[in-house]
């Protein structure tokens, strides 16, 4: 049997799709390393895409031919761990299968699914040819699309991608590597953002938490100078911790760069005005 997830930012029907399939064969994939393996495609699909961060962006899970006792136990909820588990927003979901046993599962799925996800759930039922034409209908283009009427996987858009995406990443490091920018955040650091990645970033969660210890007492100070010690005690904090304030770097040099205190202090006080009101 095979199970394709295919994601695709919701901005474009032109952007690349990409399959995971899971094949019965001597050594069978294992679900996690399926799972472990999405997560760094998607994430990879949507780093640096601040357009698809903000919209969201639209998960397709493609079941035809699974049939429902080989589906594994718990997979359908470590699925949607996987989609809640996003640092970014999902616009839309849909499921395509052609077992009428599997219908039990998909119903389950949505109702879960509008309660703890509030994505536009779609399930499509029939052959390869008809949920095709249905993502269509969504701006699904059969042209992106990695399997054929017939069910046969493509992988020729895919390889090409992959290949791209590798030449990408050593002209990337290269580039970080001369102009000695930070190429990625640990998990302490505060980064400069807009949109949930950012937000959901574990450093910023670490700020949050300082900021919550002392927001009443910032609330109640009406001296400006009382509000910049108490920005300052909580800039001490994060870099105590071993966090730093990162943003991107220019478009010419990638990474990450450090902030100045000074613009690490207005985004702790432009934080804590948010959080008091």
């Amino acid at each position: 049997f095979s199970l394709h997830h295919i994601f695709a930012p919701s901005i474009s029907a032109q952007s690349p799709i990409h399959p995971l399939r899971q094949h019965t064969h001597a050594q069978p994939i294992a679900h996690d390393h399926l799972l472990r393996f999405a997560w760094c495609e998607i994430m990879a699909l949507v780093q640096g895409n601040l357009d698809a961060q903000q919209r969201g962006i639209v998960g397709v899970g493609y079941m035809v031919g699974l049939q429902k006792e080989k589906f594994r136990d718990g997979s359908t909820a470590d699925n949607l761990k996987l989609i809640m588990g996003m640092p970014f927003r999902y616009a839309a979901l849909h499921i395509c299968y052609d077992s009428p046993k599997m219908k039990p599962v998909i119903s389950v799925l949505q109702v879960v699914a509008n309660l703890q996800t509030k994505v536009r759930f779609r399930a499509h039922f029939g052959t390869h040819m008809e949920c095709q034409y249905e993502l269509m209908a969504f701006g699904i283009s059969q042209n992106i699309f990695p399997i054929d009427n017939a069910g046969s996987l493509q992988t020729e858009r895919y390889q090409q991608h992959m290949e791209q995406r590798k030449a990408n990443e050593r002209r990337q490091q290269k580039i970080i590597a001369q102009s000695g920018a930070i190429p990625y955040p640990c998990s302490a650091d505060v980064l400069f953002g807009k949109g949930k990645a950012y937000n959901d970033f574990p450093g910023n969660h670490l700020l949050y938490q300082y900021i919550d210890r002392y927001k009443e007492q910032y609330r109640d100070s009406k001296l400006k100078d009382e509000k910049t010690i108490i920005a300052e005690t909580v800039l001490m904090m994060v870099k105590e911790s071993g966090g730093r304030f990162l943003k991107r770097a220019d478009d010419d040099m990638k990474g990450w760069v450090k902030v100045p205190d000074i613009a690490a202090r207005k985004k702790i006080s432009h934080t804590f005005r948010t959080r008091i009101r």
